[in-house]
């Protein structure tokens, strides 16, 4: 089986371009590097027979994609722009999302007929937060992963592992691959330890806005520790959505992304 990736966190303006592939012949790449890092490109209709494709966020999609993707799901069939003759492929569908799709189809912003064509087999990936030792053994798995040839970090110390588990983690494993990166740099020894952590997980109540916790850090410290996680609640409610978070926070765009490198938040990560 192939498992195609049609991109994550894709903008909007450009989802119904980049999911014309499904219905064209004409060859032309039309993005790279998104999602897993791969092309899209046009006429591979043919290509889909015998695949898994994986689509992020159908949520989002335009109305007419959505007609389209509703229609793949429940023909498998095909027809290709240009082409009279139908095409019939074996190809099945996993969806990804960090939505509510119940809420999306009552706010008429996702047919309710491709809703339920898709969730089929729903399956709930609870919060990093929520997964216990997952965080240990995934913060292992992106310390072997991202480490250059010759590094000398071979691991974490136990009081990293604590901090680890009680952090609530609110971009989830994305935050945890990025911490673990700017770690694997920033580490002075051969095992990881709390002084290497980004600020926020440098308490073992981090995140958690504990009064003793927040004791032991500088006014400016604990000022731009709340900073940053009232943006990323605002930035997880609004589903990374700029225009929107800025409107609640009372800001401009301009001056959110200013907040949001300051503090070297992703709003992808949100999405």
């Amino acid at each position: 089986m192939t498992v195609t990736d049609h991109g994550h966190g894709i903008a909007k303006e450009d989802i119904e371009r980049i999911f014309d592939p499904f219905f064209s012949t004409k060859t032309e790449t039309v993005g790279q590097g998104m999602g897993l890092g791969l092309s899209v490109t046009r006429g591979i209709v043919e290509a889909m027979n015998g695949t898994i494709d994986v689509t992020s966020e159908p949520g989002e999609l335009p109305a007419s994609s959505q007609a389209k993707l509703l229609r793949a799901v429940q023909e498998q069939t095909f027809t290709p722009v240009g082409d009279s003759k139908p095409v019939t492929v074996d190809t099945r569908f996993i969806c990804a999302t960090n939505r509510d799709l119940q809420a999306e189809v009552d706010a008429g912003r996702l047919r309710q007929d491709l809703y339920y064509r898709l969730a089929v087999i729903p399956i709930e990936l609870p919060p990093l937060r929520d997964r216990g030792d997952d965080v240990v053994t995934l913060a292992d798995h992106f310390l072997r992963r991202l480490r250059p040839s010759g590094s000398k970090v071979v691991g974490f110390s136990d009081d990293v592992i604590d901090c680890f588990r009680t952090y609530r983690w609110p971009g989830n494993i994305r935050e945890l691959r990025n911490v673990i990166e700017r770690t694997i740099t920033l580490a002075r020894g051969s095992t990881i330890e709390v002084s290497d952590l980004p600020r926020q997980l440098q308490s073992p109540e981090a995140g958690n806005s504990d009064a003793a916790a927040l004791s032991e850090i500088s006014r400016d410290e604990a000022l731009d520790d709340a900073d940053r996680a009232y943006l990323s609640a605002v930035l997880k409610k609004h589903n990374g959505v700029i225009a929107s978070a800025a409107r609640q926070a009372g800001l401009s765009r301009q001056g959110l992304n200013k907040l949001l490198k300051r503090h070297g938040i992703d709003a992808d990560d949100f999405r």
